[in-house]
């Protein structure tokens, strides 16, 4: 199987050239702020009555996007049953506001086609594949293996980068190399590899790049990148979407203090021994928004923690909300009404 991956692309650079502006034009990804979304459940299930609210609130709060069944959102930890209700559950809430994307994070090539099809029936515009989170792969076998994807899902592929959960990531070489093939759109990059985003940007115009850890929006903006698919906007949204209306407007003090922010948010809620997906859903019961149940194999944050977490995160909502009104008044004084934060390019 060496030989899939040029023998599908063909080789050449001028092939990604002619294919960027009809990627641009025949599959458009949000720039800004795609929340990737917790997936609320009760008794092991997926809960759409938490669903529903948990959406308006990151609508409310200026997200361009919504990302359903990603690292954050569980995917994994989910059958393919609960997966596909989780979707149809998103894609009703949603009602056509923001764009709706989805992991899939299926190895298996026949699952994951299914839960693409599903996704594209229920109105996603965009499937997030990482291609294999278990077994190493040699990059050759990892082309082969996304290439089998794209070519049987009805959905434009984003690439998910992410070394920490899969066995093989994709290098800034590999990436362009597969961005020849027109139905990969996007890249979302949570290698914290900020010189993966910039060499991406500079080869690869058509692609939307979109940056995972939190703390590294601004930085990864700076870089090239387009958005952020980062976990805090299911707490604060508008605080993140600020954030990157305040850089891409280029107020620039506005931007850092954003960023501060956002980094006092990540030490809170990523800094327990159970994970990130506990943290943040103990986070968000703690303003009505989420139940702290995750699904197996995580384990909910202890009381002691969900005390610690409330008394750290409470007082941080005041200056959030001040910095975040800061950040409307200008925006208001240079482009138009406050109501323009929420509108994402």
């Amino acid at each position: 199987m060496g030989g899939g991956l040029s023998e599908s692309l063909g080789g050449g650079t001028s092939l990604a050239l002619r294919t960027s502006d009809a990627r641009n034009q025949t599959h458009p990804l949000p720039g800004g702020i795609v929340v990737p979304l917790v997936t609320p459940l009760r008794k092991g299930r997926p809960d759409a009555d938490r669903l529903y609210p948990l959406i308006d609130h990151v609508i409310a709060g200026g997200v361009s996007g919504i990302f359903m069944l990603g690292t954050t959102g569980e995917g994994p930890g989910l059958t393919e049953t609960d997966q596909i209700a989780v979707i149809q559950a998103a894609a009703k809430a949603i009602r056509s506001r923001v764009p709706l994307l989805v992991g899939v994070l299926a190895t298996a090539s026949e699952t994951a086609t299914r839960i693409a099809t599903t996704a594209a029936e229920a109105g996603a515009i965009a499937a997030f594949y990482a291609g294999s989170l278990y077994y190493p792969l040699t990059e050759s076998a990892l082309a082969d293996h996304v290439l089998r994807f794209i070519r049987s899902s009805p959905l434009p592929t984003v690439l998910y980068n992410i070394p920490s959960h899969a066995r093989t990531s994709f290098s800034a070489r590999q990436i362009l190399r597969l961005a020849q093939d027109n139905r990969i759109v996007g890249v979302k990059d949570s290698s914290g590899n900020l010189e993966l985003i910039a060499q991406c940007a500079a080869d690869a115009s058509g692609l939307k790049l979109y940056v995972g850890p939190d703390e590294l929006l601004i930085p990864a903006l700076a870089h090239g990148a387009h958005g952020g698919v980062t976990g805090g906007a299911n707490l604060f949204p508008a605080l993140y979407s600020s954030a990157y209306l305040a850089h891409r407007n280029g107020l620039t003090e506005l931007a850092k203090g954003s960023a501060l922010l956002i980094e006092k948010v990540v030490a809170q809620c990523y800094r327990f021994p159970a994970g990130l997906i506990p943290g943040m859903k103990s986070a968000l019961s703690i303003f009505g928004l989420c139940d702290p149940e995750v699904a197996e194999p995580h384990a909910t944050l202890s009381e002691p923690e969900h005390r610690s977490l409330a008394d750290s995160l409470l007082p941080l909502v005041a200056a959030i909300d001040r910095h975040t009104a800061l950040v409307r008044s200008e925006l208001a004084a240079r482009q138009g009404p406050p109501g323009s934060l929420a509108k994402q390019p």
